[in-house]
Formats: C-alpha cells, structure tokens, sequence
C-alpha cells in the first residue's frame, strides 16, 4: 500500500513539474462516482472469488493429509496456473478495442463478432497446450519434478478441461464491464468459490487430491460452462450459438490430431525418458498440430493475419 502511495505521488510530482501539465479541479459529478465506485467493487468481489477457489484446495488438503499431498496437487496448480497466462494474455490484447467497438454503430454486434474471432483463436492456441500436455505430460513431469508426481499429471488436466471454456471466452469479461453486467459474473464466482470449499472437503476426503481437482473442474464447468455461456447469451446479448459452431471445429480437429498421437505413442515405442527426445516428439506434434490448423480450420482472414503477423516479425 506504502508503495502504490508512492507511486501515485511520484507521478503527480511528474506530471505537474516535468510535464507542466495543469490539472483543472472540476465540480464532482456524482453519477460517474458512483458508476467508478460500483465497478471498482465488482471488480473487487471478483478477486475475491477468484483467491478463495484457487487457494482454498491446497489448504484444505493440507489440513487432511500431509505436506507430501499438497506438495504433489502444487506441481498441478502450476501446470493449470501456467495454462491460465495464455488465454489471459491473448484476450487482454483486445480490451480496449471492445470500448471503441461498443460505441460505434452497430457495437454490440461488432463485439459479438470480436468475442467469436477472438474466441476461436484462442481456442487454437490454449487446444495445442492442453492436447500436448495430454500426450506428453507425464514424460515432462517424470524429467521435471521427478518420479512420484504421477497424479498431478491428472490434476492438471481435470482441471484444464473445463477451464478452457473460460479461457477461450476471456474477452467476456471486458465486454461485461463495458455493458455495466460485470456484477453477475462477480457474485457468481464467489458463490462458486464457497461452494468449491464445502465440496472439496467432501470429496477431497473420499478420493484425495483427485477430488480436490474434480471439485475445482465441476465448480468451473457449472459457472464457466453452464451458467454464464447462458448469461451471455440471454443477458449480454452475444452470439454464443455461432460462438460454439466457430469453435467446435478447432476442438474437434485437436481431438483427432491429439488421439493419433495418443495411439501412435501406444504402438510405436518412443524414447521420451530425456529432454531432447522428448522436445523433438513435442516439436513434430505443434508442428502437424500448426499445419493441420492452418490448412483445414483457419478462415482465408485468419491466414493473411498470420501471414502478415510473420511478415512484420521478419
């Protein structure tokens, strides 16, 4: 707190002294006050929520077994946390493009068709992950923590799984704080974070730290999955039907690509016990997983993006 004062005052100090900037003290307007004051305590609520469901599992778990346990389910809390910077990162680019959209004529279309592009991307990327940590994740967890964190690997991906909906739908939440609806979204998941607390104690207890995972997985489908996509679709006023159509096309294409590899790492006896050999099988997946992508799903839009993006890169 002592350091955000600071820093707070470092740029007044700068603004007014280096910059010569004169700042104007206009009569309160009460009603953008309150609308500030609103927001910023929705947005508080939301990290709230968002605390007690992600750190609640490993408390709990310790005080039901031991530190080995919660060591074990912390190696898959950074797997999904890890997961959870991409969707994040690829959603937050667009934040302010979803105000000036809203604006415009027709904006709450046009940002319902940047939920769905958006989306669809996303779903590209955070797919390859998830997909390749299934293939690969108990070989890189086996050369990284070592031998007897075997259910983490299950962790991670029990919770991965219904996390990707809320990943891929990221930019939702920009779009719910420019329609003044972020609200719902904040008492939600802090309904859900109590109720992911009384049901881990439940079945943390009966089947260790797979239900810890299974109670976080089934608190997020039900709010994520269930109870929001039904909130943007009936409230905020978003195309989520064509947003799954967009989107079930990714998910299918990494479904298929993922059990060929799956299947061939069944019958065809790899060697994935070291680094290198197992960095060159998951460069061959991303690679087919990238052209399979590129060939099949992507829009001609999609590609001169890409295209382009590259072009600027080189």
């Amino acid at each position: 707190m002592v350091l955000n004062v600071l820093t707070v005052l470092m740029r007044y100090l700068y603004v007014t002294h280096k910059l010569k900037i004169k700042i104007v003290k206009k009569k309160k307007n009460r009603k953008v006050i309150r609308e500030i004051v609103g927001l910023s305590a929705t947005i508080l609520l939301g990290c709230i929520a968002d605390q007690i469901f992600w750190k609640t599992d490993q408390v709990i778990l310790g005080k039901l077994f031991s530190t080995a346990v919660v060591a074990v389910y912390s190696v898959g809390a950074q797997i999904y946390m890890m997961y959870m910077q991409f969707g994040t990162q690829i959603a937050g680019v667009f934040y302010p493009k979803v105000s000036i959209l809203y604006q415009e004529e027709n904006g709450n279309q046009k940002v319902s068709d940047l939920f769905v592009r958006v989306g669809r991307v996303t779903f590209m990327i955070i797919m390859l992950i998830l997909s390749g940590f299934i293939v690969f994740g108990k070989e890189f967890l086996l050369i990284w923590v070592g031998k007897g964190y075997t259910e983490a690997y299950y962790v991670a991906i029990v919770v991965m799984i219904p996390f990707s909906v809320d990943l891929a739908q990221n930019l939702a939440l920009a779009i719910l704080q420019v329609k003044k609806q972020y609200g719902f979204r904040a008492k939600i998941y802090l309904l859900s974070a109590l109720i992911n607390v009384i049901t881990t104690v439940i079945l943390a207890s009966y089947f260790g730290i797979i239900g810890a995972a299974i109670s976080t997985g089934l608190s997020m489908f039900i709010t994520s999955g269930l109870i929001m996509n039904w909130y943007y679709l009936k409230k905020a006023s978003l195309d989520i039907v064509k947003f799954w159509k967009e989107s079930f096309k990714v998910i299918a294409a990494s479904m298929v690509i993922m059990i060929l590899a799956l299947l061939i790492k069944k019958y065809i006896s790899w060697n994935s016990a070291r680094l290198l050999q197992l960095g060159m099988q998951i460069l061959l997946f991303a690679s087919i997983y990238v052209c399979v992508m590129y060939k099949f799903i992507m829009t001609s839009e999609e590609r001169k993006q890409i295209l382009a993006f590259v072009k600027r890169k080189l």
